[in-house]
């Protein structure tokens, strides 16, 4: 009967770890979706919103800084 019962626990909370993966693909990919939109639009400063916001977050291009 233990055995039974550890395996429903485990079946279930591993089933919950998939739902919480799969809400975080999504909004990972309408994240780069938009990302996608704004740069063909040729939109940066949109494209540059979804960024983390910190003085220590630094892009490097060709020119430098």
């Amino acid at each position: 009967m233990r055995k039974a019962f550890l395996l429903i626990l485990a079946y279930i909370l591993s089933a919950t770890s998939l739902f919480s993966q799969d809400k975080d693909e999504k909004e990972v990919r309408a994240l780069l979706d938009f990302q996608t939109q704004e740069w063909n639009k040729g939109n940066i400063p949109a494209f540059m919103e979804t960024y983390w916001k910190s003085d220590s977050l630094m892009f490097i291009g060709k020119s430098g800084v």
